[in-house]
């Protein structure tokens, strides 16, 4: 069956005569989380596993599931820059030439055997999926890569809301979340909330707050507290009496901002940020470590 590698769960895979029972989500999941995007050039890390959660997020509903597995062959064959994928061929055993792309394809195929997907997507799907792929690489080049050193050929309008990079260990989380509540797969070994294959909301944003904004910024009230700095001084002038804002104001104020946005359009993750800020400000009002 030609060469193999070996998966996170011990399977052996075959790039090259790929089958559908090869593939576990777990493998998946795990590759995915640890796959930084834009082959790592990114200010910071930001895995391939998130990029699919927030796609299937985008799609329509009856394409999610599409949407969540649409990068999945980059599990089995690793997330290759597009000027160089759609270059490179490879040499197999017998001589034969084989495009990179022919290779994820295969790769793509048994995964949706095994997930028991319709292969090929159809049209409507792989265009609704292909929209919103391209909504979300513009998105990230604005919220995730510096300045671009030259004009980009995609072009289309990047969502209005911003992106925080998770950790890869939620990443992971995240990803088995979503297989499981778009009914990819039938059990994860991640216990799902009653009922929704989601964690509830307050506990994900203790888990948030807890792990991976810390570890990011810092102690909240540090955090806030240097936040506030930057605010007085910009708004010094309209600030009165001599007024000054303290970590706490932040939080509050960063509550009112998701507040705000979730007013124009409703979000999980508003309610997610909502519950995270509350406890944020909390933690430093002192009322919680």
């Amino acid at each position: 069956m030609g060469p193999w590698i070996q998966t996170y769960t011990g399977r052996q895979m075959f790039p090259f005569a790929p089958e559908a029972d090869q593939i576990d989500i777990h493998d998946i999941a795990h590759a995915l989380a640890g796959l930084c995007r834009f082959t790592g050039h990114t200010r910071q890390f930001y895995s391939v596993a998130q990029h699919s959660v927030l796609v299937a997020r985008e799609c329509p509903p009856e394409f999610r599931a599409f949407g969540l597995m649409h990068d999945a062959a980059e599990a089995y064959i690793n997330d290759i820059a597009r000027p160089i994928k759609q270059r490179t061929c490879l040499i197999q055993d017998d001589g034969s030439v084989m495009r990179v792309e022919g290779v994820e394809l295969r790769v793509q195929e048994a995964i949706a055997k095994r997930f028991n997907l319709p292969w090929p997507m159809s049209d409507e799907c792989e265009q609704a999926v292909k929209e919103i792929d391209t909504r979300l690489l513009l998105t990230e080049k604005r919220d995730l890569l510096t300045v671009e050193p030259a004009k980009w050929s995609v072009t289309g309008k990047p969502f209005d809301w911003r992106i925080e990079p998770w950790s890869p260990q939620r990443a992971e989380v995240e990803l088995l979340r979503a297989a499981l509540a778009l009914g990819v797969v039938s059990a994860v070994g991640v216990p799902p909330a009653a009922g929704t294959g989601e964690r509830p909301i307050l506990a994900e944003a203790a888990e948030i707050t807890s792990t991976d904004r810390r570890q990011a910024y810092g102690h909240p009230t540090d955090n806030f507290g240097r936040i506030a700095d930057i605010w007085n001084v910009v708004l010094a002038g309209k600030l009165v009496d001599d007024a000054v804002l303290d970590a706490a104001d932040v939080g509050r104020c960063m509550v009112g901002l998701k507040l705000a946005r979730e007013s124009f359009a409703h979000r999980r993750d508003n309610l997610v940020d909502i519950a995270g800020y509350a406890r944020t400000l909390a933690i430093v009002e002192g009322d919680e470590e």
